[in-house]
């Protein structure tokens, strides 16, 4: 059963949403390849992702692994992360 279909949104994988206190946050990588930490606001699950609401633009880059060492303002190397295919339907709630 479909419950809603959402067009254009940003889909990222759970592991890469931290939260604190209540407050969600992502480690993104800037133009100049440095770590720049950004609140986020998570809308519904789908499979193994969070659809970000707010914070995060399409095509910015946002780290989903090796969280534990990446520190903001620390330049990063990166490279493009696989994620696996969407076979979990939406959950609500959050």
């Amino acid at each position: 059963m479909r419950l809603d279909e959402r067009k254009n949104v940003i889909l990222v994988p759970q592991r890469a949403v931290q939260e604190l206190q209540g407050l969600q946050s992502v480690l993104t990588v800037g133009s100049d390849n440095k770590v720049v930490a950004r609140s986020v606001v998570v809308g519904d699950r789908y499979g193994d992702g969070w659809i970000i609401e707010q914070g995060v633009k399409a095509g910015e880059r946002v780290i989903v692994e090796g969280l534990q060492k990446a520190r903001p303002g620390a330049a990063v190397t990166t490279k493009l992360y696989q994620a696996p295919p969407v076979a979990a339907t939406p959950h609500s709630g959050k």
